[in-house]
């Protein structure tokens, strides 16, 4: 779990189950898949999706308050503003979204020969 600045407010993120399903609930879509696609950015910064940024935030947001938020649209309403210049905004959502569902094998139990 993290606090993120967007715009002038800050925002509890915590990503989990939930996360994936409020994701595919709302926007139809898997958030992984969606989450995978920022590999590609790194030959091609064009492919940024900023929409695709502040779902995962949104669905983030909402897990971290238990599912008890608005819409995406309104939530992106209530927006004053999004700086994508702001390389902290956008590397702490896909850091929060990355560690929260590919640990690297944490928690797997080891198996005995």
């Amino acid at each position: 779990m993290r606090n993120v600045k967007i715009g002038e407010k800050e925002y509890k993120l915590a990503g989990g189950p939930m996360t994936l399903y409020f994701y595919k609930k709302e926007f139809k879509e898997d958030l992984i898949g969606n989450l995978m696609k920022f590999s590609e950015m790194e030959e091609d910064p064009s492919k940024l999706d900023s929409i695709i940024v502040l779902q995962m935030a949104w669905a983030m947001h909402k897990t971290a308050k238990t599912g008890q938020l608005i819409s995406f649209e309104q939530w992106m309403e209530s927006l004053e503003y999004v700086d994508f210049e702001d390389p902290d905004m956008m590397l702490n959502i896909i850091t929060e979204a990355q560690e929260s569902f590919f640990r690297g094998g944490q928690g797997k139990v080891e198996q005995t020969k």
